[in-house]
Parts: structure tokens; C-alpha cells; sequence
């Protein structure tokens, strides 16, 4: 009897998420070069900026999208691989598996719509970051006859 509750014990820890709860997500996030900031914020609400040269406004290098994402253990799965967060902005949609290893945030595609390794679906290894880099507020447009 004491060898099932043994197990019994073993597999509720072992589901936990691999990422902590989710309020260790919680908070923004960017890779190395700050190329892409993801923002997790409560309610499932995701902001997530990409820097890119092509973008057309020369104040602003960022893009800017807003989405959804979910996090649970085990989440989406293809074949034997499992994410535990799904990630949701402009038309993309992606089943990510996403772990804490020190200080870092690492996220791991699994599978992605409309392609796996492009924008919010790629493979990073994110750091915490406190303040928004000082370039990535949106941009307001002025009032027609200014």
C-alpha cells in the first residue's frame, strides 16, 4: 500500500510543469540581442515584438503583435514529442515546449501553423528583462490635417 501512494505521489509531482507555475512565466522576456521580446501577461495575454530591417517605419524597428497563450502539462503533443504552452498572435499558432534552466526561459518548438521555426514559433533561450528596450513602444500616427 505504501509503494502506490509511493507512485501515486511520484506522478503528481512528475506532471508539474517543466516551467514552474505559471506565474514564473509571467513577466517579459527577450533573446540575447533582443531581437524578440515576448510579454506573458496575466489573463493568458501575450505581447510579442520582433525587430526586423524590413519593417517601414524608421522610428520604431519593431513589430508588434498581440495574442493569447495557455500553458498545462502535457498541452499539444506530435508523435512522442509534448509542449506544456501554446502561443497564439496574428495567424500564427504553435504547440512550444518551454522550461526553466537557471535564470533562462527556453522555448522549444514542437509544431507550428502556418510553419514551425518563423516569428513567435522559433527556437529561443530567453532572459528576464525588467524594462522594455527603449525602442519598442508602438508609434502613434498623427491626426489627418496636422
Amino acid at each position: 500500500m505504501r509503494s502506490l501512494i509511493f507512485i501515486a505521489l511520484c506522478a503528481v509531482v512528475s506532471s508539474k510543469s517543466a516551467m514552474g507555475d505559471e506565474g514564473s512565466t509571467q513577466g517579459m522576456w527577450a533573446d540575447e540581442d533582443r531581437q524578440h521580446v515576448y510579454s506573458f501577461l496575466e489573463n493568458d495575454q501575450l505581447t510579442y515584438w520582433a525587430k526586423t530591417k524590413y519593417h517601414v517605419d524608421p522610428n520604431n524597428p519593431y513589430i508588434r503583435s498581440e495574442g493569447t497563450w495557455q500553458s498545462k502539462q502535457p498541452l499539444c503533443w506530435l508523435g512522442n514529442r509534448s509542449g506544456n504552452v501554446m502561443l497564439y498572435a496574428n495567424d500564427q499558432k504553435c504547440c512550444m515546449e518551454v522550461r526553466s534552466e537557471g535564470d533562462k526561459l527556453v522555448l522549444t518548438n514542437v509544431w507550428g501553423e502556418p510553419q514551425a521555426s518563423f516569428g513567435i514559433c522559433e527556437n529561443r533561450v530567453l532572459s528576464r528583462i525588467e524594462t522594455m528596450p527603449g525602442d519598442t513602444e508602438p508609434t502613434t500616427a498623427e491626426p489627418a490635417g496636422k
